[in-house]
């Protein structure tokens, strides 16, 4: 489905969402990127992964490609996140400054 991203944002914020957007990672070509919109008061998210080309922010020439995962309820989005597996844990260390 094709949908310009300016009525998606309007879209979401007339439903009462509060969009916020997490950068993944900064290719050669595209800018990769999560964007949530939130929903405080039913307590639901919708999560997009998106890939944005180097091109569209450049130049204004390109499409935001993406998918998106609806309705996800608050208090599931860190399991959402675990089904994903992309966070690599290292383990922390103290240091003592004397």
């Amino acid at each position: 489905m094709e949908l310009p991203v300016r009525s998606w944002i309007s879209y979401m914020r007339n439903q009462g969402c509060t969009l916020y957007v997490g950068i993944e990672a900064l290719e050669t070509n595209a800018v990769k990127a999560y964007v949530f919109a939130v929903n405080t008061v039913l307590k639901y998210n919708h999560v997009m992964n998106v890939e944005i080309p180097n091109s569209l922010l450049s130049g204004g020439k390109g499409k935001v490609e993406g998918d998106i995962t609806l309705f996800v309820p608050t208090h599931n989005i860190s399991s959402l996140f675990e089904e994903l597996n992309w966070v690599n844990t290292t383990p922390k260390r103290q240091i003592k400054v004397k």
